[in-house]
């Protein structure tokens, strides 16, 4: 292949090896890979050993640098022939056409980059499209009978444990825990690609094109800085890891291409390790030490607020605090990721938003919870540094179970407004919250007995 092809190379230059295919001389040099004229390689700075050529045209520039100049034509790949049917046949893989094959068709080819496919086309090696085949292509690039069997959340693919494969586009995945708690992990580790997972319990919680892209369980697009674990195996910063603990059910796992610009494709991995469900929350009432799995069954006194502030990037970046509106006080304060339980009084209170970069909470929200896990308030912000929310209300509790007047004590009042309640059948909501002993929305003979027991023991 070094012969003929407009480099000198002194090992060629002998008659066996046609004086390396009239490289070496000025006369007889052809452009082909390499420029004749060139002041390093061509023929003018090298030995002219042929003795049937010269070099003296070197002097004088008058060389026939060119095919034509030897009595020759020059052909497609820039080669020289006696004439153009002696010339090398072009293939597809010679044409501009064929870098483009793996992704596209002849016809995208053609109108997208201005390519001439005919070669390819007349091989037969032309992508046949999903139209031709009286299909449609999805937007992966898969042929499909219909929209509604392109890969979406309504029609996921099966993710298994162990290896999974993504095409590099918006891929949607399901994923059941056979009806067992556990620990599931997600990780885009080895791809080398900037990657993208995202982890849902319903289709209706999607929206991985618009922020905060839906009501997601666990994100992430760098492990680096992920809330849901350090990834032990990563070496890319921009490849994805979960790790998180979640209730038995099934999910949606979601890859999005946002960041995977070329839409390259890419092995990801699942793994579930069984746990145990249960109240994991030790200021619980119904706490279960053995569990570690949250189910979301903790139980709470009245009074009692659950405030979480997580599901974002850039934590470290994150604090706030709790704020009484009337007193001024700081009731509670923190950062994120954060859970904790807190005893607050009945009043108007503000909540204190910082981000000491400058650049808002980048998803994290701040929450609280009352003790039957109703949510109160939340609060976030997108950009800046952050600053008061509006004024929320804590509501105290109209009464106890079973205390009808408001007295503070359970007694036999509270026992005679009940069968006087039940005798009109008059429940106002007062009786109505108090009353109603057993929380069956009944109020009845059981909850007078219920409240008798109270007295008595």
């Amino acid at each position: 292949t070094w012969i003929g092809d407009g480099y000198c190379d002194t090992s060629n230059n002998s008659e066996q090896c046609q004086w390396d295919g009239g490289d070496c001389c000025g006369s007889t040099c052809t452009n082909a890979s390499y420029d004749c004229n060139s002041s390093s390689t061509g023929p003018c700075v090298n030995e002219c050993l042929d003795p049937s050529a010269n070099d003296e045209c070197c002097a004088d520039n008058t060389c026939p640098f060119t095919c034509e100049g030897n009595g020759l034509v020059t052909c497609w790949d820039s080669s020289c022939a006696e004439s153009q049917d002696d010339c090398p046949a072009v293939t597809c893989s010679d044409t501009e056409c064929s870098f483009y094959l793996s992704s596209y068709t002849c016809p995208q080819i053609e109108e997208n980059y201005g390519y001439d496919c005919s070669v390819c086309e007349e091989e037969g090696v032309c992508p046949i499209t999903c139209e031709d085949e009286g299909l449609i292509t999805c937007f992966s690039g898969e042929c499909a009978i219909s929209e509604e069997d392109c890969n979406g959340c309504e029609n996921p693919i099966a993710a298994i444990e162990g290896i999974n494969y993504s095409e590099g586009y918006d891929e949607f995945y399901h994923f059941d825990t056979d009806g067992e708690a556990g620990f599931l992990t997600l990780s885009t580790s080895g791809s080398g690609v900037d990657t993208k997972l995202y982890l849902y319990a319903l289709c209706n919680d999607v929206d991985i094109d618009n922020y905060p892209y839906g009501d997601y369980i666990a994100y992430n697009d760098d492990w680096g800085t992920s809330q849901y674990g350090v990834c032990p195996d990563c070496g890319y910063s921009l490849e994805s890891y979960i790790y998180i603990g979640i209730p038995a059910g099934e999910y949606i796992i979601v890859s999005s291409d946002q960041y995977n610009y070329s839409n390259t494709p890419f092995e990801w991995s699942l793994a579930f390790d069984l746990g145990i469900e249960g109240c994991t929350n030790a200021s619980a009432n119904n706490y279960n030490p053995e569990a570690n799995i949250d189910d979301g069954t903790c139980e709470f006194d009245d009074g009692v607020f659950f405030v979480t502030c997580d599901d974002g990037s850039y934590q470290s970046e994150v604090s706030w605090e709790l704020i009484n509106n009337e007193t001024g006080n700081i009731v509670l304060n923190g950062g994120a990721p954060y859970e904790g339980i807190v005893a607050i009084d009945e009043g108007d209170y503000v909540l204190n938003a910082i981000d000491s970069w400058g650049d808002g909470w980048n998803g994290n929200i701040w929450t609280l919870f009352d003790a039957e896990s109703n949510e109160i308030f939340s609060y976030t912000f997108d950009t800046g540094t952050g600053g008061l929310s509006e004024v929320f209300t804590i509501e105290g509790a109209s009464c106890y179970p079973g205390d009808l007047n408001n007295d503070d004590i359970i007694n036999i009042l509270d026992v005679l407004a009940l069968v006087n309640a039940i005798l009109v059948d008059e429940f106002n909501d007062e009786v109505q919250s108090c009353g109603d002993m057993n929380d069956d929305g009944t109020i009845n003979i059981l909850d007078i007995l219920a409240i008798v027991n109270i007295i008595l023991s």
